[in-house]
């Protein structure tokens, strides 16, 4: 059930910032999230623990409730003919256990009907949204909650419980050492799904917990742990799978933090790559960016980077590799750029002495820089609504959709980041995609996996996106100064 796939933060999950909106707040030291000494309880009479992370507060234990929040019971489905059939909400336990301490443990499994009608959370409480998840992912993140802190991407220990899931040799993985496990105090166990046949599958190997977020007719958001990976993954699946839920609480904790007091502003100077291109400079906050993706085809020590016109060809090649966005058109190539694999980016070789790939987290410095700037599309300080002040006022799909970066291009650009839709080469079926849609930007990890992060604009979105991609994808890179 891997995916591909983009996940949306806000500057909540870069920051800290929210506004409290607890009767009785509730404080957390910044850099700690810690276990609180409050439940909820359920329909049902359940209850759950509870614990403050970042600026979130979420329960400890997966649903298990067996009626909606206005006491009407939800079917319970143990048939696996029946589920198979089934196409209005419905739940079930694990292998249809009947044992009070497994149910207490792993909760239920619900399919995204019962999500949808609404009912499922106590007052005060919902299914979490992605961007609920995501603000998550990016705290720990930000947080250093990575098992190796050269790799800030790898929170799946941080998040996982300390035992129950199946041994792996894997370091870093939950199911590698488990006594390192749940430094977040969230607390995951593996608990499975069912798949929408009615199969129960992978207790003891995975953790999948269903989104508030509807994807397509048919399919909805998850995010889920996996014993063997290291990072928190996501994806879309049939709205059928039966999978776990979590609750966090509509009420927040207030953390303070500093706000940046530099200026933004275009520079006079330029960058010049080995090759003698010359990119336009943008300051924002403390960094200062190219305006323009990069087009070298060579490494800073002169290597010739392997052009390669068939995307095809790309697939697990593992060599650095390039091709240019837009056909080979000298004009096109300066204003859009050229792909390069994830490769590439990993020989640190793609920048002249002085600037570099940026890292994740220097994204969000740039984010957290606009969104405390006033650059938000409606003056909001406190979310990630920067896409149209990073965007450009040209070339990308229109969009009707108030704050979308698509909506009213005239009134893009403020920052003066001139991002361009340049879609991505994508390695599974060898061509642009996305073109007039969509950015996607390499950022350096400095892992040697298969994949690696990326940041993304899109026409129809308000906010700036990330997630990673397999290295034989083809994406843009723009470049900070050291």
């Amino acid at each position: 059930m891997k995916t591909d796939k983009i996940v949306l933060i806000t500057l909540a999950a870069i920051t800290g910032i929210l506004h409290t909106a607890c009767d009785q707040p509730v404080t957390a030291d910044k850099d700690e999230p810690v276990e609180v000494d409050s439940t909820v309880t359920d329909a049902d009479g359940n209850v759950y623990h509870t614990v403050v992370i970042g600026t979130q507060i979420w329960t400890v234990e997966n649903l298990r409730t067996t009626r909606y929040n206005d006491g009407t019971p939800i079917p319970q489905v143990s048939d696996s003919a029946a589920w198979s059939s089934l196409n209005t909400p419905g739940y079930c336990y694990y292998n249809n256990t009947t044992d009070n301490d497994s149910i207490e443990k792993n909760g239920a499994l619900y399919n995204w009907l019962t999500v949808e009608t609404g009912k499922l959370a106590p007052e005060g409480w919902r299914v979490p949204t992605l961007n609920d998840w995501n603000i998550l992912e990016i705290y720990l993140i930000d947080h250093d909650y990575s098992w190796n802190p050269a790799y800030s991407g790898e929170i799946a220990k941080s998040l996982a419980a300390q035992t129950d899931w199946k041994s792996t040799q894997t370091q870093g993985t939950p199911g590698n050492d488990m006594a390192t496990n749940n430094s977040s105090g969230f607390s995951a166990y593996p608990s499975g799904g069912r798949t929408p046949d009615g199969v129960f599958w992978s207790m003891g190997t995975n953790s999948i917990w269903w989104t508030a977020d509807e994807r397509t007719d048919t399919t909805a958001d998850y995010r889920m742990l996996y014993n063997t990976e290291k990072r928190l993954h996501g994806g879309s699946s049939i709205k059928t799978v039966a999978g776990s839920i979590r609750l966090v609480c509509e009420k927040t904790v207030s953390i303070p933090v500093d706000t940046p007091d530099t200026g933004s502003t275009m520079t006079d100077s330029t960058m010049t790559d080995i090759d003698g291109n010359t990119y336009h400079l943008v300051k924002l906050g403390t960094q200062i960016w190219t305006v323009e993706n990069l087009r070298t085809t060579r490494l800073n020590d002169g290597t010739p980077i392997s052009l390669n016109m068939n995307a095809k060809t790309w697939i697990d090649s593992g060599t650095p590799q390039y091709c240019y966005v837009d056909t080979t058109n000298k004009a096109s190539i300066r204003k859009y750029g050229a792909f390069y694999n994830g490769y590439t980016v990993d020989t640190r070789k793609l920048a002249p002495e002085g600037w570099h790939v940026p890292t994740l987290e220097e994204w969000f410095t740039l984010l957290n820089y606009l969104a405390l700037n006033g650059y938000n599309w409606d003056g909001t300080t406190t979310e990630n609504k920067v896409a149209k002040a990073m965007a450009a006022t040209t070339d990308w799909n229109t969009d009707i959709t108030e704050g979308a970066l698509g909506c009213d291009l005239s009134k893009n650009n403020r920052s003066g980041f001139t991002a361009l839709p340049t879609g991505f080469l994508d390695r599974n079926i060898g061509i642009n995609y996305d073109r007039e849609y969509a950015t996607y930007w390499w950022c350096f990890d400095g892992t040697e996996s298969y994949a690696a992060d990326f940041c993304a604009l899109k026409s129809n979105w308000e906010y700036c996106g990330f997630d990673y991609k397999n290295k034989n994808n083809g994406l843009v890179v723009r470049l900070v100064k050291d």
